[in-house]
């Protein structure tokens, strides 16, 4: 039995090794990647909005050797609740609510040291569309939608299993003020409240993998 178990960790520690030489032989400039989780909003609009699930693209290329540039697409699926606001509406009515947008920055990459691991950062700045919920009365049965300016960052832990393969466990930040003008408005017989600008903060965290070149 302990025959075998010495057996076992011989084994383990020699595919460890194995990658780690990999990793340091075989370093990547350049990763392209699919990763899946959830967007936990908050802010100001952010808190009449449940957890939803984000599908996220991302991609990078380092142009020196710690240092290159980022992108990002994600698109959420959420839920609009408007908890809260005057009685015209019905607390629980809840909708679907689906944002995405588009987002570039610098990167930075640290590969932790004899291991086969990357802590890769990057900050972002880009644009962000959504789409509210059709079927309100204050939309007049169609789709609101707005574009907005948006800006934050992100931090992935990466494990390089392969040469060509990293598997990731990310999180990223992503911030806007939508101005939902014009339409987005509620009126009671004693009452006009304009929403104009919210905050409106995105947590995604998410996993999945990369093609690494």
């Amino acid at each position: 039995m302990k025959m075998c178990i010495s057996a076992i960790l011989v084994i383990l520690s020699s595919l460890s090794l194995n990658a780690q030489n990999k990793s340091s032989q075989d370093e990547k400039k350049g990763y392209v990647g699919l990763s899946i989780g959830v967007n936990i909003p908050s802010g100001g609009f952010g808190n009449n909005t449940d957890v939803g699930y984000t599908f996220n693209v991302n991609g990078g290329y380092l142009l020196h050797k710690r240092i290159g540039i980022a992108a990002t697409y994600y698109t959420s699926d959420l839920s609009t609740s408007f908890h809260g606001l005057p009685n015209y509406y019905d607390d629980d009515d809840d909708a679907n609510f689906s944002l995405k947008g588009f987002m570039v920055g610098p990167l930075f990459s640290y590969p932790i040291k004899q291991t086969p691991f990357t802590v890769d950062a990057k900050l972002l700045v880009g644009m962000s569309h959504g789409e509210l919920p059709d079927h309100y009365e204050y939309l007049h049965n169609s789709k609101e939608d707005f574009n907005a300016f948006s800006y934050g960052g992100g931090i992935s832990f990466k494990w390089n299993c392969i040469p060509q393969v990293a598997l990731s466990l990310n999180y990223d930040l992503i911030s806007m003020r939508p101005n939902l003008d014009r339409k987005s408005y509620w009126q009671t017989p004693n009452q006009v409240a304009q929403l104009g600008k919210h905050s409106f903060t995105n947590s995604l965290i998410s996993i999945g993998g990369a093609y690494r070149f």
